[in-house]
């Protein structure tokens, strides 16, 4: 079990993956952008942090170098969940610090086998 952070400012994909992930029993906490999502990682400690890209306020970009800039969270594996698969923004995603990517639509198989990579492959 893991404690996850998701960051999306849908409620409708926060609740899809709320669902997912409690199907593979991890707790989660949700944040609608990025500027939530740090409060939040101040605020408790996670095992890993889902977001998505796009997002008002601080995007998910933005968020993935804040995180990669704390020294006590930097480590933190991330999942990026994005509708935009091309391959510029994949690029920028990974050299920005993100652990995994997924492109929506994703399967329940697709977010478990990428939350398991990142829990077991520091």
């Amino acid at each position: 079990m893991a404690n996850i952070l998701v960051v999306d400012d849908e409620p409708g994909s926060a609740r899809l993956l709320e669902y997912m992930l409690k199907r593979q029993n991890h707790t989660m906490v949700s944040a609608e952008n990025g500027y939530q999502a740090l409060e939040r990682l101040n605020e408790q400690g996670f095992d890993l942090l889902i977001t998505d890209i796009m997002m008002p306020g601080m995007d998910g970009l933005t968020l993935i170098e804040e995180v990669r800039m704390n020294r006590q969270i930097t480590d933190m594996p991330i999942i990026v969940i994005t509708a935009y698969g091309f391959l510029n923004i994949s690029q920028e995603v990974m050299s920005k610090g993100a652990t995994h990517i997924l492109t929506q639509p994703y399967s329940s198989k697709e977010l478990s086998e990428a939350v398991f990579s990142c829990l077991n492959n520091p």
